[in-house]
């Protein structure tokens, strides 16, 4: 399962410190990603996919007070 994300603080457009913090963060759980400057794509279970986006807002959130989730999941299991 393929899950494609986005999160922008609306408070602060440069969030170039907040996502090295957000590709450790990905490093730390082993999971398949590509990050490019507007999204990041992941790939594992959809608990996994949930619980490391969740992860991700919630390191965010501790600096901003509005924040911008955007999730596509592509569920082929073709």
């Amino acid at each position: 399962m393929l899950a494609h994300f986005s999160i922008w603080a609306l408070d602060d457009p440069h969030l170039r410190d907040e996502m090295t913090t957000i590709r450790k963060l990905l490093d730390q759980e082993g999971i398949q990603f590509e990050m490019n400057r507007m999204s990041t794509t992941i790939e594992g279970s959809f608990k996994e996919i949930t619980e490391i986006i969740s992860a991700c807002h919630k390191q965010l959130s501790e600096s901003h007070k509005r924040l911008l989730v955007n999730i596509t999941v592509d569920d082929d299991r073709a």
